[in-house]
């Protein structure tokens, strides 16, 4: 796996991302942490095969947290339907 430097990234940003987006996900070193830059069509690929369960929360100032496994996510009541659409 290549992976490119947090610095290199800053510099090239607008290729990169375009890179990530149309050709294939691009993998980041930044000190000792590692990320992937991908498009949204990859992630949706990656996961496919896995079926995710939700419990959604409202809370008094309208926010919404959604809890997945272990996994959670915090969004206004704006964005709901693309979020509840991801399960």
């Amino acid at each position: 796996m290549l992976t490119m430097n947090a610095t290199d990234v800053r510099k090239n940003w607008s290729e990169i991302s375009e890179n990530a987006i149309r050709e294939k996900p691009q993998f980041i070193k930044k000190t000792r942490d590692y990320m992937m830059l991908s498009s949204m069509e990859f992630v949706n690929e990656l996961l496919s095969d896995y079926t995710f369960s939700a419990v959604k929360y409202k809370e008094k100032d309208g926010s919404i947290i959604c809890r997945c496994l272990r996994l959670f996510l915090i969004v206004t009541r704006h964005i709901l339907h693309k979020i509840l659409n991801l399960f």
